[in-house]
């Protein structure tokens, strides 16, 4: 399995391979490589009965996972991302945007997060506040938010990097 997972990093697919479960991520679309790949999540998929893995989670662009004709018929799709962009009143050039630490407990933190998920205040709330339970001594130090022309334009928070093999259940 983890040669399968070697030659699935080498073909641009990240993962993170905890106890139970195998996270795979695509972030770009790689159409050039979408056989080899769909044929690599079969095998994996097969050697998954006979391990004590449960599940595999499969992260990509809808319009990959469209060329991934093993895959797709394999898997069950439970969601979709949604990335949150705002126009500009104005074109920005900036090459490195100011950026401050907020807060996660502050109303403009909760109301910011809100928008750029599109999550109801309250639900945002609940979810900064997970990250007090997950990540204790950085909670406070995490919530970075760019700033451009004055306003913020975008909010980094850390993970769990690909090709680790711990991950914090929530």
């Amino acid at each position: 399995m983890d040669i399968l997972l070697q030659k699935l990093q080498r073909v641009g697919v990240h993962y993170i391979k905890g106890d139970n479960v195998i996270i795979l991520e695509i972030l770009e679309n790689r159409h050039n490589q979408a056989a080899e790949i769909d044929m690599l999540i079969n095998q994996l998929l097969t050697q998954l009965k006979s391990s004590k893995l449960k599940k595999v989670k499969f992260e990509c662009p809808k319009t990959f996972l469209d060329s991934l004709n093993c895959t797709r018929t394999k898997m069950k799709s439970i969601g979709e991302r949604v990335i949150y962009t705002r126009s500009f009143t104005t074109p920005v050039d900036v090459s490195i945007p100011n950026y401050e630490v907020w807060s996660i407990s502050e109303n403009n933190s909760i109301s910011f997060l809100s928008e750029v998920m599109g999550k109801n205040y309250i639900d945002t709330e609940k979810f900064l506040t997970g990250m007090r339970t997950e990540l204790p001594s950085q909670v406070e130090k995490m919530y970075t938010v760019y700033i451009v022309n004055n306003e913020p334009v975008g909010v980094v928070f850390p993970h769990i990097e690909p090709n680790t093999d711990k991950e914090k259940n929530r």
